[in-house]
Order: structure tokens, then C-alpha cells, then sequence
């Protein structure tokens, strides 16, 4: 993964302003050498987290890593009812329990037209368990924006379809330490 993430960065010809790192941030000794303006975990927590004191120790961690003026952003998903139906949007899930869905940190299976052979267990993790972990974490403002369409697309059939049909539960969230 970092070195799909190094090729990217040197693609778009900005590697320098980057330092990556590999390591364990469940380990209570990780310190980077110096903190960050931000951190961004974007469709990572859900492929892992299954418990909320994970879910509250992961962002701690994090939270350990940013400068006091700087950003934790979440970029995740969580169960949304979406139809294989020939993978109109590239996508879908499953769950014994449609159309109400998993319980809290309990998994579905999240299906893609890449590998639609491939059932990927997604955890539970809806927005409001983020807040929670977020303040637990010591973050001290959260800021919630939930998915909306490029306004380039947003009358866009597929597009359309999977707003106004399965109402997706993406979101992305901005934690700070202090209010703006």
C-alpha cells in the first residue's frame, strides 16, 4: 500500500512534501519523529475496526500523532441496502438481515464489480459511533458532511439511482482539537 501510495505522490510530481511511514499505530510506543498537520484515513476503518475501544484507541493514536493546529480526516462508509442488479453501480452488499442490516461493529459484505467473486467484510461503523470515539479521543470538534454527487453528475442516472434509492451511508469527518 505505501509503495502504490510513493508511485501516486511521484506520479503528480509531489513526493518531496511527503515522508511516508510504515508502522503499527496500535503499538502505545509509536511516536513519529516530529507531529503532523494531518492525518487522513480514507475506507480503512471499517476493513478492520470491530469493536468500539479499537475504534476509540485507533483514533486516540492518531490523535497522539497531530499537531494541536492540525486535522484528523475520516473519509468511511457504513451499511447502506445497495442490489447487485448487474452491478449497476459497481457495487454492492449483502446481509442476512435485510433491508434492516448489521448491528454496531457486527459485519456485511461489500461486493465490487473488480472482484465480484470477492466477499469483503465491512464492520459496522456508522458516523455517529465516529463522533463518539472522536470525543472519547480527545477531540474537541467534529465536523460531519455526508456523501453528495459531484454537481457535474448529480443527474446522472446511476448516480441518481444510488442516492436516491439506497441512500448510502458514506461520510467523511474533519476532527480538530479546538473550535474554529
Amino acid at each position: 500500500m505505501i509503495e502504490s501510495a510513493r508511485k501516486n505522490l511521484e506520479s503528480m510530481g509531489i513526493i518531496d512534501q511527503f515522508e511516508l511511514v510504515c508502522a503499527d499505530v496500535f503499538d502505545e510506543n509509536f511516536q513519529l519523529p516530529e507531529k503532523v498537520d494531518c492525518v487522513v484515513l480514507s475506507y480503512t476503518l471499517t476493513t478492520f475496526i470491530n469493536s468500539f475501544e479499537m475504534l476509540e484507541k485507533i483514533l486516540t493514536q492518531c490523535r497522539k500523532q497531530v499537531k494541536d493546529s492540525g486535522y484528523m480526516f475520516v473519509a468511511d462508509f457504513s451499511w447502506g441496502p445497495m442490489p447487485k442488479d448487474g452491478f449497476w453501480g459497481g457495487m454492492y452488499t449483502a446481509h442476512p438481515d435485510e433491508p434492516v442490516g448489521p448491528k454496531e461493529f457486527e459485519t456485511f459484505e461489500f461486493f465490487i464489480d473488480k472482484a465480484p467473486e470477492e466477499a469483503f467484510q465491512i464492520f459496522q461503523i456508522p458516523h455517529y459511533l465516529m463522533f463518539k470515539a472522536g470525543y472519547a479521543a480527545g477531540f474537541r470538534h467534529i465536523e460531519y458532511k455526508p456523501q453528495y454527487p459531484d454537481p457535474e453528475l448529480k443527474d446522472d442516472p446511476v448516480i441518481r439511482r444510488y442516492i436516491d434509492e439506497c441512500n448510502p451511508a458514506d461520510y467523511l469527518m474533519k476532527f480538530k482539537f479546538m473550535n474554529p
